[in-house]
């Protein structure tokens, strides 16, 4: 088994960030992304810092999407409400209340670099962790350039 936490096939390697590609990686195998190391991670993660959002059913009615005050509740009652509401959470800079994620991002900087040769990645040592409900969704927009999104658990449906 590969050291990596992903490994590109070789076709893939020169044209990563020059057009959308999906590969499969490792990540899940870290231990990160359970539900008592999520709980863990909203209880340490600075509540001045937590977005949560929650939104509608109707595609068209961005209107529906709204913050939601999560500053007073634990990590367990956060995750209780993702998982049986309508939510999605933006943890960013996870790598600074958890170094196992620095360490990963790291990981993953360093495992593309080494097989991505064309690649120019000059500083990527931070990360964001979404955290949705089953049900979520998320208005169509455009992120900024240069994003990788990492599915880390669950299904996703674009």
């Amino acid at each position: 088994m590969s050291r990596h936490l992903i490994d590109l096939p070789a076709a893939e390697r020169d044209e990563f960030s020059f057009r959308p590609l999906v590969s499969k990686h490792r990540i899940h195998d870290l231990n990160l992304v359970g539900d008592d190391e999520l709980i863990a991670l909203l209880d340490a993660y600075p509540r001045d810092r937590l977005q949560a959002f929650t939104m509608g059913t109707d595609r068209c009615r961005r209107d529906d999407w709204h913050y939601v005050d999560a500053s007073a509740a634990s990590g367990k009652e956060i995750f209780a409400a993702v998982l049986r509401g309508r939510l999605w959470l933006n943890l960013l800079r996870v790598d600074l209340v958890d170094r196992r994620y620095g360490d990963m991002i790291r990981q993953l900087t360093s495992d593309l670099q080494e097989q991505c040769k064309r690649l120019c990645l000059l500083s990527i040592n931070f990360g964001t962790l979404l955290i949705s409900s089953p049900n979520a969704m998320v208005y169509y927009h455009f992120d900024a350039n240069h994003q990788a999104l990492w599915h880390l658990r669950g299904s996703k449906r674009i």
